[in-house]
């Protein structure tokens, strides 16, 4: 009986040593948090959208001076896999102001103001259309220009006209690419030979519902 007392004690007191072991000592802490760190506001953060990248546009290619040209750019467009386009057509002309000295009604007339331009030191051509004599003088490409000749010949008192003509070069051609173009494609294409030294790519707006 005694025995089974001292093992009952025994066993008593090893588990009261293992209970005083496992129990944490007086003064610990779980560590704290960082200094600077909400843990409970911590949440992933989404990356950031990046830029809106520009709109891409749509191009017009032109001027083609003849049909060979624009059969080239056609060409062009098809191999880069550009195979809806629009093309346009517009009249081409030439603008120029001459400065012309008339009508006379006779050759003697119009010796008189050939004096008068001579001795100004002015070159002239004599000219006729139908019965009227003229002195053409000169031509510009602007409308200010013919006018400022007419301004330093005025103390000469000459019946001097300013006459417009348009002469036509025929049509010049232009391709629309209806087919939305990057930035990427479009250095791509600015840098193909054309053909046509008038020829440039330019942008505008794309079609709606293109």
């Amino acid at each position: 009986m005694k025995t089974i007392l001292f093992i009952l004690v025994i066993i008593n007191i090893g588990i009261y040593a293992w209970a005083t072991q496992s129990t944490p000592k007086a003064g610990f802490r779980l560590p704290e948090a960082q200094t600077g760190h909400n843990l409970e506001q911590m949440a992933l953060v989404e990356e950031k959208p990046g830029a809106v990248k520009a709109q891409d546009g749509c191009l017009r290619i032109g001027p083609f001076s003849t049909q060979q040209t624009l059969g080239g750019g056609k060409q062009l467009l098809v191999h880069h896999g550009y195979g809806f386009t629009q093309q346009k057509t517009t009249a081409r002309e030439e603008h120029s102001y001459q400065v012309v000295a008339g009508p006379f009604r006779s050759e003697i007339a119009r010796s008189n103001i050939q004096f008068k331009l001579e001795d100004e030191g002015v070159s002239f051509e004599p000219i006729l259309k139908g019965d009227d004599y003229y002195l053409y003088l000169r031509a510009f490409t602007t409308e200010s220009q013919a006018l400022s000749l007419i301004s330093e010949l005025e103390p000469l008192s000459l019946p001097l006209n300013l006459e417009r003509q348009v002469r036509t070069l025929g049509p010049f051609y232009w391709l629309e690419v209806q087919d939305v173009v990057t930035p990427e494609r479009r250095g791509d294409l600015e840098q193909l030979n054309w053909g046509d030294t008038l020829t440039v790519l330019t942008p505008i707006v794309c079609p709606s519902g293109g």
